[in-house]
This record gives C-alpha cells, structure tokens and sequence, in this order.
C-alpha cells in the first residue's frame, strides 16, 4: 500500500505557483493511472486505485502547506500505512542545486537502461573517460535562478601541445536489440561528418561509398609560443557566401531568391544555411502560426510582396493537413497557381512538403508497411531526371519518415524508391516545375545531398498564360 501526497495550497491565486507542483503531479497521477474521481476526505481531496500491482492512495492537502502533516496524520493512522511508504511531492527549494544536475547526468540517451549498470559496463568495455563526449555543458543565472543545460553527443575537443593544436571529434548512437555494428559504426562516421565538415573542410568516409573531394583547404595549425600560448592570427579558408536567411513575413528587405515553410522541425536551419551556401537569399516563414484565418490570401500575399523565384516546403513532424500553409501551397502549384509575374514557380517539398504535394493530387498518405525510420541512411534509386539529373543511382539519403504516399492517379510521376523498390521515395509533375522528395538532401547523412538542392535551383519557372491560366513555355 502507496500513500501520494502532494503539498500545495487551495487558494485560486495558488493554482499556478511554483509551491503548487505538488497539486500538480497529483493531478498527473490521477489521469496516468486512472485513479478514482477526488474526493474531499481527511481534510484534503482524495483518490484512491491501483499502479500496477500496489493499492494506492493519492491526495491534496487542502489545509495549506504549513497544516500539511494534519491531512496526513488522520490519512495514515485511518488506513495504518508504514512511514515508509509515503511519497511526499514539493517544490524544490530545499534540494541542493548539484543534486539536481547529478540526477539528471549523464543522460539515459547515451548511458542506457538500466542506467548504473549500463555505466559500469561502457567503463568496463571503453576503459578511458569520454572527456567532453556525452557530457554536459551550460550555465546558471544566479540572480534569476534560470539555468540551462545540454548534452554533448557530437563533439570537437581541441588541446593546444607545445608547438601546435590537435582535435579530435566523437559521435555514436545508441545501441538496441535490432542493432547492427557495422550499421552503428556508419552512423557515428556519418554524425562526425557534420563537425569534420564544418570545421576542417572534408568529411569523413563511408564504407559504402567514397565521398567527393572537397575544394576547401585545409588550414595550417598556427605555431604557439610557449607550452599554452596564443595562436597566431591565421586566414580562414573564404567559403562564397552571397546569400542570406531572413525570418518571419514582415517586408523589408522584402524580394528574396528562396521562400521556405517551416513546419516546426530541427532541420529547417539546416536547408536555409544549405542554401545559402549555394548563394540564396533565404526567407524563413511559419508553416503553422497559431492563427491563419485565410491560408490562400496569406500565401498570396507572401509571393506578391516577396516575389521568390522558388518555394521549398520544409519538413515537420505530424500529417501534412496540420499545416494549412502546406496544403494551401501545395494545392496552388500542383493546380498552376502559384504564380509570380506570370510564372509558375518551382516548388521543392522535402519529407512532409513532398507528402503534400501528393495528397494534394488526389493520392493517399499511409503507414509505411516497412515500418518507420529514424536518422537511417538509405541507398535511393531514381530516374535521372529532374533535380537526379547527371547523379549516379543509387544514391546514399537520409530518411527521417514513418509515412509514406500511395500513388492512386498519374498526376505525378515516382522519380525514386527505397532499397526494396516498393516504396515512393520521390515525386515530379509531367509537366510543372514541381518535385517532391521523402528523404532528407539537407542532412549531413546525404553525402551529395547538396548537390540535388543546387540542381533544383536551376529548375526555370513555366511561363502561364494570364489569360487561360495554361502553361505554355519552360
């Protein structure tokens, strides 16, 4: 037999206090659990059920904090509960601030459940500290009490020596049942290649394939004076960067190359600075703001006053109908209606852009019946044509989907399929500069990723008759 308690005060100004979260986690516990309806009973609103295999007791003393123990005291000699077990839920002023830190580090994520005895086993089989890798870094604010923290899972760790620099990088992935080591050893070379990349100019190798020379040099380590000095100042190798990112709808600065909808994911920064490595000046709008009462007008708006010469529709998490800019963007171009100056211009639908594009024409969104991926690099097969135009197939992407099109019509074409060649991994119009693509080019699991963005860029826009609203030269 479970006691719960938790501590707070009844009062309405209360209700959203810090010293309520005791209220709160009751509350939390009733709904998980699906413990009885509360009611008022020892001084206090009660519920009573079963987690698991234990009878349990929740309730909320309604006798404020400091009369806590007068609600407890009459609950625990009614029902004779041991001391011992009596969970008690409170604010957390009187826990030590390192307590809390050491709690949550290292993190479940890169340890393993469960985890002290996943810890012992990395240390055994490891046998040196990880150092920064999977450690944590951040800050405190020690007048506001604000405090921030991350977890370290890709890291560059640079020692100076006597006379020069020298790093090293770290990457993995988490180990499950299904797990391959040769897959996981392609992971960790793969989430290395970001940081390689980024700051050395090259990327690491994969087995599968080599991966294109990079045109950035390497740059010399600069000598040090004494055994931890300054380094001299050194050029950087000059990455052409003419292009530039621009967020939210308002109009300065208002004609840009590129317009991309963001539909709340991680990767959006990741296609806006690819681009802009390619030379495109970059606006970045919401894909789902919290109000849009007329999703075609603000669409319209967007290309009359920003006039892009392309349209990428972002990934995101979730269903394309949960962005009504995605769909609205989508409808437009597959019905040749997303024209500036007279021209259809070229859209782009990456991951759940790509899914709308087909739902759009009619064709049906389904659970993918090879089950979901996550972060899994796939070997693509294409055609050739369209933004596949001079690559190699197959070709090494990223996929991040557990959703796949089903194709129902021929009003677009399937450019590319996933290993088995049954499922839908990239679309295009017969006629309209449209595409769509499944996987992620923008991630650093797409080795030549960057180049099918480049070649989407130099897709040209198709001239509409402004009278009979038909296409008529590309």
């Amino acid at each position: 037999m479970l006691l719960f308690v938790g501590l707070g005060n009844p009062t309405p100004d209360s209700e959203n206090n810090r010293h309520n979260v005791g209220f709160k986690v009751i509350d939390c516990i009733n709904k998980k659990f699906g413990l009885s309806k509360q009611k008022p009973k020892f001084k206090g609103l009660l519920t009573t059920g079963n987690v698991v295999d234990q009878k349990v007791y929740a309730i909320k003393p309604l006798t404020f904090m400091n009369n806590s123990g007068i609600c407890i005291r009459e609950l625990i000699e009614y029902f004779k509960i041991d001391a011992g077990n009596i969970i008690v839920f409170h604010d957390d002023l009187d826990i030590d601030f390192g307590k809390i830190i050491a709690a949550l580090f290292p993190g479940g994520s890169i340890t393993g459940c469960p985890k002290i005895a996943s810890i012992a086993a990395i240390n055994e089989i490891e046998g040196s500290p990880r150092g920064a890798w999977t450690g944590s870094i951040g800050h405190f604010h020690s007048s506001s009490g604000i405090s921030e923290f991350n977890i370290l899972i890709r890291t560059l760790e640079s020692h100076s020596g006597p006379t020069n620099w020298h790093g090293r990088v770290q990457a993995g992935g988490g180990i499950v049942i299904g797990s391959q080591a040769s897959s996981e050893v392609e992971e960790a070379r793969w989430k290395a290649t970001a940081i390689t990349d980024a700051t050395w100019g090259f990327r690491t190798g994969f087995s599968i394939e080599d991966l294109p020379k990079r045109s950035t040099e390497m740059v010399i380590i600069p000598k040090v004076e004494g055994p931890i000095g300054k380094p001299k100042p050194q050029p950087l190798p000059s990455i052409k960067q003419v292009g530039k990112i621009i967020r939210g709808d308002i109009h300065p600065s208002s004609k840009i190359d590129v317009l991309l909808i963001d539909n709340l994911d991680s990767f959006t920064e990741n296609i806006a600075n690819s681009l802009v490595k390619l030379g495109q000046s970059v606006r970045i709008v919401e894909g789902r703001p919290k109000v849009c009462l007329d999703p075609q007008k603000t669409v319209n708006s967007w290309l009359n006053i920003f006039k892009p010469k392309y349209v990428i529709i972002g990934p995101g998490p979730s269903r394309p109908e949960k962005s009504q800019i995605t769909m609205e963007i989508a409808k437009l171009a597959v019905t040749n209606k997303l024209i500036v100056d007279n021209y259809q211009i070229p859209v782009l639908g990456l991951c759940l852009g790509h899914q709308a594009l087909g739902l759009a024409v009619g064709w049906e969104l389904i659970e993918s019946p090879l089950n979901a991926v996550h972060g899994v690099p796939s070997l693509i097969t294409h055609d050739n044509k369209g933004i596949y135009s001079g690559q190699k197939s197959p070709l090494i992407l990223m996929r991040y989907n557990s959703l796949v099109l089903e194709p129902t019509n021929k009003s677009m074409i399937c450019t590319a399929f996933e290993e088995t060649g049954t499922l839908v991994m990239g679309i295009r119009h017969p006629i309209l500069p449209i595409f769509g693509i499944q996987f992620h080019p923008e991630s650093v699991g797409s080795p030549l990723g960057l180049d099918l963005i480049s070649t989407f860029l130099k897709q040209e826009p198709m001239l509409i008759d402004s009278i009979s609203h038909e296409s008529q030269v590309r």
